[in-house]
């Protein structure tokens, strides 16, 4: 037994060591950035490094290309002399581009000159180990803090911050030791989870749906809270959201949203489905600039992203209409700024898409019963009565009275905790207010995790969690692993209603 630890052992610190050289490799990309000057006009000099590459207030050394040094032996040419030119500092940034202004000079600036980062040392925070591996491979690496540019130890990665605002993060690609049955396993099994909220921001109404991903290519992910008359985009900084535009939507209902980066087209898609006459209706907005621009309207389906680590491959689409309420499932492309349907997808009869997600071969939903269902392939894991339920709701034509309103399913999540993820389910508890003057109201939310994955029949436990007053309408995982939960909460008069934007932190319990 001695022997199998230590080659685990062995293992793991052969994962962790592959790990940090990942790590350390964008770092070393991170801290090697380059460019050119295209334009000097007058006391501006303009680079061609644009928004996500460099942030305001960096310094870049403008060097020339000088005596080029030939081997006296060989005769091949095997470098060329850098002249020191200038110390430019970026003023500010646009989508392709950005102005620096010459805080040092030695030679006048020209278009055509080489850029490169300048910066004198970086401060590290976290372990002896993680400091002696990063030196290895980056300059002026000290420890402690008080430098222009500090690298952060993280639980799945090291951060970068410059002048105490996050610019970049580098996540940690943890190796899996696979274990035999019968075999001691290093480390304890995680029970339940214990979960902190932190509130970042109180809003105006109450939202619908929310998303997040990245609108602009710069490694920085945007927040998308859908209200019931608009569309908010908000930048996400370190504990706080910062909004960036407020759009109008078309009528009807909006019941979702969901947000899609494509690598073909490198560019980011917004998809907002409303109820439109008892019918799914998604708009897909593109983003140009700063602003989503409608590219194409009246798609007949429910549209939702179920996993975004394979966004374009789980890209769905489900009929949904008051007749037949929810139909046939179809996989979804975006094409020349089009969606396009492909093949029909085969899930289970009850499925419906409006909080449904995916968790590598998990399907995770609510069906109409407001059962939730778990899946793995075709086989039924997990079954549990009396879960979804929100304040997203539309209303149906005249002729569908006794239908009255639908509501719709909050979406939900996983969560990564010491390399392990756990589904995470919203379950909103009604309250006696439901049936008092025709509200619809939520008096608190519970959240549940999906644990033991690995037996045919896992469990499900409500978390240990502070409380959520009134309903979950999202809860938008951050590419960086943060977890962000928008709730709302309805008052017996619409002007008394609201929301709330929380940060969830996750900590395991044995």
């Amino acid at each position: 037994m001695r022997k199998i630890l230590t080659f685990l052992a062995l293992l793991l610190s052969f994962g962790l060591y592959t790990a940090i050289a990942e790590e350390t490799q964008g770092l070393k990309d991170f801290f090697s950035r380059s460019g050119y000057v295209v334009e000097v006009l007058g006391g501006k000099v303009i680079i061609d490094l644009g928004k996500g590459k460099v942030s305001a207030g960096e310094r870049f050394r403008v060097v020339r290309e000088g005596k080029k040094l030939v081997h006296p032996v060989t005769g091949k040419e095997i470098g060329v002399l850098e002249e020191e030119v200038a110390l430019v500092e970026v003023k500010d940034i646009k989508d392709n581009f950005s102005v620096a202004e010459v805080v040092e000079k030695k030679a006048d600036v020209k278009k055509g000159d080489r850029i490169k980062l300048h910066y004198d040392s970086v401060c590290f925070v976290g372990s002896k180990e993680t400091l002696f591996k990063v030196s290895s491979q980056l300059k002026g690496v000290k420890k402690g803090e008080g430098c222009e540019y500090t690298l952060r130890e993280l639980s799945d990665g090291l951060g970068v911050e410059f002048r105490g605002e996050p610019v970049a993060f580098f996540e940690t690609k943890k190796r899996v030791v696979v274990v035999k049955e019968g075999e001691e396993q290093p480390g304890k099994a995680i029970e339940n989870l214990r979960v902190r909220a932190k509130m970042v921001m109180s809003l105006k109404s109450i939202p619908a749906s929310a998303d997040s991903c990245d609108l602009h290519g710069s490694g920085r992910d945007s927040l998308l809270i859908l209200t019931q008359n608009k569309l908010e985009i908000y930048e996400v900084l370190k504990g706080t959201l910062v909004e960036r535009g407020s759009y109008n939507l078309p009528a009807g209902y909006p019941v979702a949203v969901s947000c899609l980066r494509t690598e073909r087209s490198r560019g980011a898609y917004i998809f907002v489905t409303l109820i439109i006459n008892g019918e799914a209706n998604t708009v897909l907005y593109k983003m140009v600039g700063d602003s989503p621009v409608i590219v194409q309207d009246n798609i007949p389906l429910f549209v939702n992203v179920l996993d975004k680590a394979r966004a374009e491959e789980t890209l769905y689409g489900q009929e949904f209409n008051s007749d037949d309420l929810w139909g046939r499932v179809y996989r979804l492309k975006v094409v020349a700024d089009s969606v396009s349907r492909g093949k029909e997808v085969r899930l289970p009869r009850d499925f419906r898409i409006d909080g449904a997600f995916m968790m590598g071969e998990l399907l995770v939903y609510v069906n109409e019963d407001r059962v939730l269902r778990v899946y793995k392939e075709d086989n039924l894991l997990l079954s549990r009565d009396d879960f979804g339920g929100s304040y997203t709701q539309a209303q149906y034509p005249q002729m569908y009275e006794d239908l009255g309103s639908l509501s719709f399913n909050p979406k939900s999540t996983y969560v990564s905790v010491e390399g392990q993820k756990f589904p995470i389910l919203v379950r909103n508890k009604g309250s006696a207010v439901f049936r008092f003057l025709e509200v619809l109201k939520f008096k608190e939310a519970e959240l549940y995790g999906i644990f033991n994955l690995s037996k045919k029949t896992p469990d499900i436990r409500m978390l240990k969690s502070d409380r959520l007053e009134e309903a979950v309408q999202s809860v938008v995982r951050l590419s960086d692993g943060r977890v962000i939960a928008i709730t709302g909460r309805a008052g017996t008069i619409p002007i008394y209603n609201r929301g709330e934007v929380y940060e969830l932190t996750f900590e395991p319990v044995y």
